[in-house]
């Protein structure tokens, strides 16, 4: 090793913090690009002089938490994949410094899932033996799978038999199906059905309860925010954010600003409203308004639990409410609150009244965690699991 070369770590519990699963100090990966000349150099010496390379890594910083999950955003060839296979020993890091403690299981998409002409049976048993699984524990493994994909006959068919929905039930069942303390998942959750996608969060939770790790590449944001706490966004190799995933997660949505000089919700709004579950509960919005235009407002109510994600509760369609310059007070009735007792984010906008084709609206004033100042609804009452309680009268009858 040269003089000055950074140091590249597999594997070594001893550098890392007991509490962090994989540590990236400056991680950088390049790939030659060659023609078949320097190919042939390359097979037979060193590196081709002045020959030209593609950095799909630099300077590549973070740290994941033992117990969590660290989303990775970015667009296509952001770096994304080639991170996540670095992290899982596919790939060899060209610079920086790479601590991973303990071993990897990594799904790292759909395109690399063995030969078309072996059974899913066969992929499974060949990726437990090759991840080195007990041989007498494959068996029972390989039946595990085959439970979770709900394949059926299927399972002992053919790869190129498979639709790309089969496939990610195939091998996301596989690489989890290991009880392993960390995994690298590529984007694999947003293909396929409803039904499996509910399972696969499922299935990942209990492995997080159990104290997993992970890494989540994936370009949808919201679908990020249902498993990790954390998240960074990769842009041409580099780590351009990262922190707190719903915080990033704003950031990477780019929300429009909202147009100013129109209207706007006045200094004394509150930022938190308290009302009581199973009472009647009346909001009140104070307004601004500077300019001789048709508004509208509308409020959604909205959760973000850790594991679980964000979740879409409450809905006020947009309503005209003014449309003269001074002070507006936009008064919100609901004659019962059956939300659960919790505290919940709760986004108000302002808009002119000019709906585009699509039917959205340009706002003039918005409170939301989308543009990092969402308002909170407190509902005090007795707790509860469910995020909702509703009145109702039931019965039993026995039917002869």
């Amino acid at each position: 090793m040269q003089a000055g070369t950074p140091l590249l770590m597999r594997c070594d519990a001893s550098v890392a913090d007991t509490e962090i699963a994989v540590v990236c100090r400056d991680l950088s990966k390049k790939y030659l690009l060659m023609d078949k000349g320097d190919a042939w150099r390359l097979l037979f010496s060193k590196e081709p002089k002045n020959s030209r390379s593609f950095a799909a890594l630099q300077d590549v910083s973070f740290t994941l938490p033992k117990g969590e999950f660290v989303g990775v955003l970015g667009r296509n060839g952001a770096g994304k994949s080639t991170l996540l296979r670095t992290i899982g020993g596919v790939f060899t890091a060209t610079g920086g410094f790479l601590s991973v403690d303990g071993h990897v299981s990594g799904l790292y998409g759909l395109g690399i899932g063995g030969h078309s002409l072996i059974t899913g049976r066969d992929f499974a048993r060949r990726w437990l033996d090759l991840n080195g699984e007990p041989l007498h524990e494959i068996p029972a493994k390989i039946e595990e799978i085959h439970r979770f994909t709900e394949l059926g006959d299927f399972f002992d068919r053919t790869l190129r038999t498979y639709s790309t929905g089969m496939r990610a039930r195939l091998y996301f069942a596989t690489v989890t199906a290991v009880n392993a303390p960390i995994y690298v998942i590529d984007e694999v959750l947003v293909v396929g059905d409803e039904y499996f996608s509910a399972k696969c969060w499922r299935r990942l939770r209990e492995r997080l309860a159990h104290g997993a790790s992970g890494l989540f590449a994936i370009h949808d944001w919201a679908t990020m925010l249902k498993i990790c706490t954390h998240a960074i966004v990769l842009e041409k190799g580099h780590v351009i954010d990262s922190g707190p995933a719903a915080d990033v997660a704003r950031r990477y949505v780019e929300v429009d600003a909202p147009e100013e000089g129109v209207a706007d919700f006045a200094p004394d709004l509150p930022g938190n409203f308290v009302v009581r579950h199973g009472e009647a509960a009346c909001l009140d919005f104070p307004v601004e308004v500077m300019s001789d235009v048709p508004l509208i407002f509308s409020m959604s109510v909205e959760t973000f639990k850790p594991y679980y994600g964000w979740q879409h509760l409450l809905q006020i369609s947009p309503t005209p409410f003014a449309g003269k310059p001074g002070r507006w007070n936009v008064k919100v009735s609901l004659p019962h609150m059956v939300l659960s007792p919790g505290r919940y984010l709760l986004n108000a906008f302002l808009a002119k009244d000019e709906a585009n084709e699509f039917g959205e609206y340009k706002a003039c004033a918005a409170r939301g965690w989308l543009h990092g100042n969402a308002l909170w609804l407190e509902v005090i009452g007795t707790p509860d699991k469910s995020l909702s309680r509703l009145q109702m009268d039931w019965s039993l009858a026995r039917v002869a």
